[in-house]
């Protein structure tokens, strides 16, 4: 869905939408920021959810290492449990 979306759009600088979880086939689930490579561009995607839906934020930036960003992104989570 998050590579389709991205082509479809012609790949943007910034864009966030919504998808509802039913109709997500791989969700990224456990990923919460991220490197995502669409055609020529790279994205840096922050993915959230809110049940039912899953929010994605994503710019276009060169790739970087987002590992330290994704741990503090799902322990943030955590604690809003």
């Amino acid at each position: 869905v998050l590579t389709a979306y991205l082509l479809q759009t012609k790949e943007p600088p910034w864009t966030s939408y919504f998808v509802r979880y039913t109709d997500v086939i791989n969700d990224q689930r456990g990923m919460s920021h991220f490197n995502w490579h669409v055609g020529q561009s790279n994205y840096h995607v922050l993915r959230t959810g809110c049940f039912p839906y899953i929010k994605y934020h994503c710019t276009k930036r060169p790739r970087e290492d987002l590992s330290y960003d994704d741990k503090f992104y799902k322990a943030i989570k955590i604690i809003n449990l």
